[in-house]
């Protein structure tokens, strides 16, 4: 069949799915849960099916990137926790207070697994409860212990051979990896231009640059050549955008050094640093999310931009605010159009993602990003001990619910009843929004699954039909479990109950009514606990807390003002001040994440909100290089530096009051200070120790600038894309 033959709707549906994941996740989930079926219809199994099957399935799932043996270690982890789960649960099925003390334990450890992160963490959760849950429910001894190990080891090594199999055809991404290595030569090459580095760094990153960007050009040239995969191309464009910033950042530097000796380069330099580092940030951040994929690395990338065009707009803003010659006129010009860079960047970003469209939590802590962080597997496990409090939290709310469900139906002698607190596991998040919605799409797939399975069943299918439906559920399932959690649960229900009915589990006809039972229960024991243990909504506290870090940081200025005014070293009500203003930062970053996870804040709100959080701790930083700069001696007398101190304090202020508050009376505010800021007068002129305060009194008014520019505008409207050919000239 020619390519024209086929219908334009089925090729864009190929085209599109070609560079998704998902087939390729539900080919092997499928294949994991088919084998042991297959295996006991025709040779036999000494063990139970359904522990094999759903092991191979879980564990064949999983999309596992990064070096060969890490991703081998990171398997054998897996299969070895799903199988300690299992064993735990036939173990304490003999009585009712050991078993609610085990589903406790392991629920408890399920939440925890999630400081792993989304990748494996949440699927890792589900999959060792329901393993767990389904041994507790039926072993009937503990000799049963040893036949559900049996059954979760062979599953496990099923799922095991199914995922390296498929290794040398799909070795580390190599087309993703070629995009990730233009904006890691990118970011070095921005790292070089920072002032006190060498010349030869400049000249060394250039070259590697040009040498990496022709490399990954020439790459992926050669894999655009299949018309149905469209990921090439759009690797392309993202590495095109990594050139196109690179020429653009070199033109500004080159023509900043053309303007030293003038206000505009007075106005400039100091902050130079901030932005340089604001883009080797940036461009790593970049490439550490088009290798991972993950929504996570998306987030933080959104919020790296968004700061990073607050910056330029400030430098812009300088520039218009300050008498200068022709040249800064050009200057200026650069600046917009690196700017205008920033969406371009965050597009081409998107549409290399295929789960650009979901949330999760993220480091709404902006920290540097080093080249361990550029490891495709170090990017998908957060190996840091401290965990979130929240997560804390959550673990105990988990276990104590689970535990009650385990309780309800043990006491009850619930047939299937082990589906109560696995519902509960599957729909509590730690958040309130979240779990609202889990809970409404796991009961409309569940009621839905339950009809159609019943329709099945009542069909009477053959052996074959009834495997080949099995299948396509499982399928079904695999693919819709990261795009559409409702229909994943669809297609789940069919073939839990249609394999229940095959092996001979289900106990009669009522196996659809007591899961819809069970469900609605364990949605409402969720829900329940979710209104009892998170009765105040984060979006209601987090104004006031990044209010008052707002105004913590006004008074570490003031006193840094104070000590400067009056002489004399470091006192105790500046170092009380820092401590307040930090630990009212800390206060900020932690709410912040918990804003995240409530799902119905707007999400540009939230990346306002995390953009003018680390723009704050930012300024943190800077004020603690001035307060290093305090010395003892007499007080040395500055108009200039108590211009900026005063200038700085207003924005503060105009930025506490909108915060708490926003209306078109703080918006002015807001503007009126950015002016004030704009039209500071230079300060290359003073000397000595002074010299050293006015820089770093400088760097602290671009972060304060940027702070409002974040506040008044919004990321830049995304340009119009341009054709290869254009491309090409840049």
């Amino acid at each position: 069949m020619s390519a024209a033959s086929v219908p334009k709707d089925v090729r864009q549906f190929i085209e599109r799915e070609s560079s998704r994941p998902d087939l390729a996740r539900a080919t092997r989930a499928t294949a994991g849960f088919m084998i042991p079926l297959v295996l006991q219809a025709t040779v036999g199994l000494p063990v139970s099916v359904v522990f094999a099957s759903l092991a191979a399935q879980n564990i064949a799932m999983l999309d596992v990137r990064g070096d060969y043996r890490l991703r081998l270690l990171l398997l054998l982890g897996l299969i070895a926790l799903l199988t300690s789960a299992g064993a735990l649960g036939a173990a304490a099925s003999g009585h009712i207070a050991l078993a609610v003390a085990a589903t406790m334990v392991v629920s408890a450890g399920a939440a925890l697994w999630r400081h792993l992160g989304s990748d494996y963490g949440i699927p890792l959760s589900a999959s060792s409860m329901l393993l767990f849950l389904i041994s507790l429910a039926t072993a009937t001894s503990a000799e049963d212990v040893v036949p559900h190990v049996k059954g979760i080891l062979l599953g496990g090594a099923i799922g095991l051979v199914l995922q390296i199999v498929l290794w040398p055809f799909r070795a580390q991404h190599p087309l993703r990896r070629a995009a990730s290595d233009s904006w890691i030569a990118a970011g070095n090459l921005f790292d070089a231009l920072q002032p006190g580095r060498p010349a030869t760094a400049f000249t060394t990153a250039e070259h590697d640059l040009r040498s990496t960007l022709d490399q990954t050009h020439r790459l992926l040239a050669g894999a655009s050549r299949n018309r149905h995969n469209a990921l090439p191309d759009q690797l392309e464009a993202l590495s095109l955008r990594a050139a196109r910033l690179s020429v653009r950042v070199v033109a500004v530097h080159t023509a900043l050094d053309g303007l030293v000796g003038t206000p505009a380069h007075e106005r400039l330099a100091p902050s130079l640093g901030t932005v340089l580092t604001s883009l080797t940030n940036s461009a790593r951040s970049i490439a550490v999310a088009v290798v991972s994929r993950q929504p996570t690395h998306l987030a933080t990338c959104e919020v790296r931009l968004r700061r990073l065009s607050a910056l330029l707009e400030t430098q812009r803003a300088r520039l218009t605010g300050a008498p200068a010659p022709a040249d800064a006129d050009q200057l200026a010009t650069l600046l917009e159009r690196v700017q205008a860079t920033v969406p371009e960047m965050l597009e081409a970003l998107r549409a290399t993602l295929d789960r650009a469209s979901e949330r999760a939590l993220f480091a709404v802590e902006l920290t540097d990003v080093q080249t361990w962080q550029l490891k495709p597997l170090a990017t998908a496990l957060n190996f840091s001990r401290k965990i979130d409090p929240s997560l804390v939290r959550f673990g105990a709310r988990l276990a104590v619910c689970t535990g009650l469900a385990t309780l309800i139906y043990r006491w009850f002698d619930i047939p299937h009843g082990y589906w109560l607190p696995f519902t509960v596991v599957v729909v509590m998040q730690p958040d309130y929004g979240s779990t609202r919605r889990k809970a409404a799409q796991r009961v409309g797939g569940t009621l839905a699954g339950s009809l159609v399975a019943s329709g099945l069943i009542w069909l009477h299918l053959g052996p074959t039909l009834h495997q080949i439906a099995i299948a396509l559920g499982v399928f079904g399932f695999a693919h819709q479990l990261k795009r559409n959690y409702g229909r994943a649960v669809f297609c789940a229900t069919i073939f839990v109950v249609l394999l229940l009915e095959h092996t001979g589990e289900s106990g009669g006809s009522s196996i659809e009514l007591e899961r819809i039972g069970a469900t609605l229960g364990g949605g409402l024991i969720a829900l329940t606990a979710a209104l009892l243990f998170w009765p105040v909504w984060e979006h209601d506290r987090f104004a006031p807390v990044l209010a008052g870090a707002l105004h913590s940081t006004r008074d570490y200025l003031a006193q840094l003002q104070r000590r400067l005014q009056t002489g004399g070293a470091l006192d105790e009500p500046t170092v009380a001040a820092k401590r307040r203003a930090e630990a009212a930062s800390a206060a900020v970053f932690s709410s912040l994440g918990r804003l995240f996870a409530d799902a119905h804040n707007p999400r540009v709100e939230i990346e306002r909100s995390a953009t003018l959080a680390n723009g704050n701790q930012r300024t943190l930083r800077f004020a603690n290089l001035l307060m290093v700069s305090l010395h003892e001696g007499p007080a040395t007398p500055s108009p200039g530096r108590e211009h900026y101190f005063d200038g700085l304090s207003l924005a503060l202020e105009a930025l506490t009051r909108h915060a708490l508050a926003a209306s078109p009376e703080t918006l002015a505010s807001l503007q009126a200070t950015a002016t004030t800021l704009d039209t500071l007068p230079a300060l290359a002129e003073a000397g000595g120790t002074d010299a050293l305060v006015l820089n770093h009194l400088a760097r602290l008014a671009t972060e304060v600038r940027a702070m409002l520019a974040t506040a008044l505008t919004a990321l830049p409207a995304t340009g119009t894309t341009l054709s290869k050919a254009s491309q090409a000239t840049i």
